[in-house]
């Protein structure tokens, strides 16, 4: 963290490790790109699918440097590895049913950030299913770059949402969050070991520019 800080490149930390670190340490989403520690069969895929670059090693553990400077997302799936690159807090590992691979948010709002063209207008859209919370519907707010766009009430199924993202919001890198009206864990429904505090399943989320009407 003390080279990137050197170079320039001012580094953002998890909100999981925040408590170390205190309010020094915020959110800032123009992020150049997000380091990764890897073995070394993960470390070939990094190098092959995101085009990662190595700027460290150690033992059997490799250390990448993965740019989030891309044009554009036109489809990211939240069970690739290339999504790691994107995530920036409040979500799971991937899972798998067999419909396809998805990510469970977790907490009360999720972050990652996207490239586009500054300036221009540009669509969002994502592939999501809420948790099922008898006589609730999930809430979902939308924010770009700080900036609320949408707040929908969600489908109890797998549905598209396509929000409209201006042009005066849109910037090279664009911090997205999801904020959710209700977060329950698995512990709280049903019992189980799990206590994560999740609210949403996503699958697929793309951000891509539109003509100006």
């Amino acid at each position: 963290m003390l080279q990137c800080v050197k170079a320039g490149r001012l580094p953002s930390v998890d909100p999981t490790w925040l408590f170390m670190f205190g309010e020094a340490c915020r959110f800032r989403g123009a992020d150049d790109g997000v380091l990764l520690v890897a073995d070394p069969t993960m470390a070939a895929q990094l190098t092959r699918e995101c085009a990662a670059e190595l700027v460290a090693t150690s033992g059997n553990g490799s250390v990448f440097l993965a740019m989030t400077e891309r044009a554009s997302v036109r489809e990211l799936r939240f069970d690739s590895l290339e999504s790691e690159v994107y995530l920036r807090g409040g979500f799971s590992k991937p899972e798998s049913e067999p419909e396809g691979g998805f990510r469970w948010s977790n907490g009360a709002v999720s972050w990652i950030v996207l490239p586009a063209s500054p300036g221009l207008r540009h669509q969002l859209q994502v592939l999501a299913c809420p948790i099922v919370v008898a006589g609730l519907q999930q809430g979902l707010t939308v924010e770009v770059n700080g900036k609320r766009i949408a707040m929908v009430k969600m489908k109890r199924a797998w549905a598209t949402y396509t929000f409209s993202v201006p042009s005066y919001l849109v910037r090279a890198r664009n911090l997205i969050a999801f904020r959710y009206s209700n977060v329950r864990s698995p512990y709280e429904l049903a019992g189980t070991d799990d206590r994560r505090r999740l609210a949403v399943r996503f699958r697929a989320i793309s951000l891509y520019e539109v003509p100006e009407r």
